[in-house]
């Protein structure tokens, strides 16, 4: 079997549902009888027996610019050239493209989770077609960065630093296979890297872990409960999540929570005539996920081309409808499920109010029984082995 080398600069927990995904490929390989090695700037990994986990603190960084000059480093250290004469294939999930320019004559599947090799903030505004001329200029890292930390600053630094960016695009070129979650991803990166469009493969990220499914919990909230877990981010769309949740709130007795929205500890309460809007600060995951697991439905108000929003899988997993935008690979992970219903065609916040409506307002017996339906249904199209034996064929595909 080859021996992988993951570089990954961070590692679950810490991060997000890329993380998430890069530890359970790794999880995957490791039982198939791979060597796997992990390259992090996480000290603490969640780590899986039999893998070996090597800290760089060179891959820890508050910035991305920070990361591509700390890998100009680390390409250039002896133990890391050691270490690559013995791997076979290198696999990254990450963005330290540039550390892929020090590895020669090695299998590389770089493994894509946003837009980082065609746009310099990662983020696509949906519907990419709207902005087809300007996917990849500087203009559309200044607008998504004045939108996202609303301060012209921010999106003038974006702006400046989208040349630099241009330099990942020509690494990304070297790998031998680009792995992408969903279709709309691979058609947006096809379209602005051509010359890799026969590279490209298509697998959905890992289904959560099995053990997700203990989350799932018959006596959810009896009072209506929705959960929205993208912070203040505007391109997650919280200020459209916000005017959802007042809107509902004047109209039916609901819990809502928001998380990620408050700095401070402790949790903000407000009353909203018949509702009540809990704010929290950053929790820790399996705080989120038992919030999620309990709700009736989570709201994604995202704005921009999501590749595969892993909180739209994780709710489906734990019997939480998703009432979500019509954008990125969601689409996909809702086609062929009655879930598929609750996508909104639209960024308008009666629509999302209305669809909301239809859930919250259902008895409870009724939600629950629909509830039960979409977890089997989407256990059922998203099987760990089926998935499993895709990510260990791509890797003995490679090696051959």
């Amino acid at each position: 079997m080859a021996n992988i080398l993951v570089i990954s600069e961070k590692y679950w927990p810490e991060g997000g549902g890329a993380e998430l995904a890069t530890h359970l490929i790794v999880k995957y390989l490791s039982e198939d009888g791979f060597k796997v090695i992990v390259l992090t700037g996480t000290p603490h990994p969640h780590r899986i027996r039999g893998v070996d986990y090597i800290h760089s603190p060179l891959l820890n960084y508050t910035r991305k610019v920070q990361l591509w000059a700390n890998t100009l480093l680390l390409g250039k250290n002896a133990k890391f050239k050691r270490l690559i004469d013995n791997i076979d294939i290198v696999y990254m999930p990450g963005i330290a493209y540039p550390l892929l320019n020090f590895i020669q004559d090695k299998k590389i599947i770089v493994h894509l989770h946003n837009y980082q090799p065609i746009q310099y903030l990662q983020f696509i505004p949906a519907p990419y077609e709207s902005y087809e001329r300007l996917i990849g200029s500087f203009l559309l890292d200044y607008y998504m960065g004045k939108l996202e930390y609303e301060k012209r600053i921010y999106g003038l630094i974006a702006a400046s630093l989208a040349l630099l960016n241009r330099v990942n695009k020509l690494i990304v070129m070297k790998a031998a296979l680009i792995i992408c979650p969903s279709r709309r991803q691979a058609n947006i990166l096809a379209l602005k890297m051509p010359e890799v469009s026969e590279r490209i493969i298509v697998v959905p990220n890992p289904p959560p872990p099995i053990t997700l499914t203990q989350y799932y919990n018959s006596k959810k909230y009896q009072t209506p409960t929705l959960v929205y877990v993208g912070g203040r981010s505007q391109i997650k769309g919280f200020k459209l999540a916000w005017k959802v949740v007042k809107n509902l709130s004047r109209e039916i007795e609901l819990n809502a929570h928001l998380l990620g929205v408050i700095k401070k500890s402790g949790n903000g309460v407000l009353m909203k005539d018949k509702g009540r809007i809990y704010l929290h600060p950053r929790i820790p995951y399996s705080e989120a996920l038992d919030i999620v697991s309990r709700s009736w439905i989570l709201l994604f108000t995202s704005i921009t081309e999501e590749p595969f929003p892993y909180v739209v899988l994780e709710a489906l997993f734990s019997g939480t409808l998703p009432i979500t935008t019509n954008v990125g690979g969601v689409p996909e992970i809702l086609e062929s499920i009655d879930a598929h219903h609750y996508i909104v065609k639209s960024f308008n916040v009666e629509d999302i109010v209305q669809k909301s409506k239809e859930v919250l307002s259902l008895p409870f017996e009724v939600f629950v029984e629909i509830s039960k339906l979409i977890v089997a249904q989407i256990k059922e199209k998203y099987s760990w082995k089926s998935i499993k034996e895709q990510y260990v064929n791509i890797f003995k595909r490679v090696d051959l």
